[in-house]
């Protein structure tokens, strides 16, 4: 199979349209016709139903639709890898981040990008924990920012930063940022805690077993912007770490303490999958990052301790 029909395959596919893929790529749209023809014609089947709205994959479609773009994507990572031997860090870089701490780190890490790297691009992605491990495992992500992850055997991991986690809640309540809960407090105030399998719940959760605390858990909200929202308005309490409400506590909208005990810390790692090469991009992006981290913590607005790879 030809790369350049599959790459006219998928933006029609993604368009779903001959004429806006001709318009995108270019490229006169009976030319983009032909190469999808050969495409059908070699693999005996019709990949898109073609009208006078749109085009719609057919389930043949679907399917080569799905691994032309694993097939792609690493095609430009084979070149870029290729290049990235000689000449200075281009290419693409795809980084998924858990909210704290994307909400912290990519802002700067974006605009430091278009500075130090104009040959580079970065794509960013929000999710969770469990989200972001499966997009690391199945190659869709390069790079992942993650609490504790789970898929230890799957994933190649290096501390970045560790940090307390605080009890935060409303801003008329007694709690006081430089005096330490138990986690006895817990269990008389209504927490709004996301679901299992976050990382932050399992945490939360063992730490009630191990101490043998039941919880008063009254919602499960898997947003963090909803629940600072919710706890602004006097809905209830949660844990997290510090960087994801200093805004809020600097404005006098929320209130926070630490809490005690180790096991009520947690770890952000830089993730990606096993055995795969890191390129010159992705060596610089780390290297942003690691330099964001450090003046995120010198200047208050994270709590914790960054780990380098390499002091200098």
């Amino acid at each position: 199979m030809d790369l350049r029909a599959l790459s006219y395959f998928v933006t029609v596919a993604e368009l779903q349209s001959f004429s806006k893929a001709s318009a995108h790529l270019r490229i006169a749209q009976p030319a983009i016709s032909r190469q999808i023809q050969k495409l059908e014609e070699e693999l005996g089947v019709t990949l898109l139903t073609r009208s006078k709205r749109k085009s719609e994959l057919t389930e043949a479609g679907k399917v080569l639709l799905d691994h032309s773009m694993v097939l792609l994507k690493q095609v430009d990572k084979i070149k870029t890898e290729v290049t990235d031997l000689a000449n200075e860090p281009t290419g693409r870089v795809t980084i998924a981040a858990v909210p704290s701490a994307g909400q912290l780190l990519m802002p700067p890490l974006i605009e430091r990008y278009e500075k130090l790297y104009p040959r580079m691009s970065l794509s960013v992605v929000e999710a969770y924990t469990s989200i972001i491990e499966s997009g690391l495992t199945e190659g869709r992500f390069d790079l992942g920012l993650i609490y504790d992850p789970q898929a230890r055997g799957l994933l190649d991991m290096t501390p970045l930063f560790s940090e307390p986690l605080y009890l935060i809640g409303p801003q008329n309540t007694k709690l006081n940022i430089s005096d330490e809960c138990g986690i006895d407090v817990l269990t008389d105030l209504p927490l709004v805690m996301a679901s299992r399998p976050n990382s932050l719940r399992i945490l939360l959760d063992r730490a009630a077993m191990i101490n043998n605390v039941t919880l008063n858990i009254i919602r499960e909200i898997d947003s963090l912007a909803i629940t600072k929202t919710l706890i602004r308005r006097g809905f209830g309490y949660s844990l997290m770490g510090f960087g994801a409400v200093h805004e809020e506590v600097l404005r006098g909208e929320l209130s926070a303490a630490p809490m005690a005990g180790q096991e009520f810390r947690r770890s952000l790692t830089l993730s990606r999958p096993t055995g795969s090469l890191v390129t010159n991009a992705m060596t610089a992006t780390i290297e942003l990052i690691e330099n964001i981290a450090e003046e995120l913590v010198e200047t208050g607005k994270w709590r914790g301790i960054v780990h380098r790879r390499n002091k200098r």
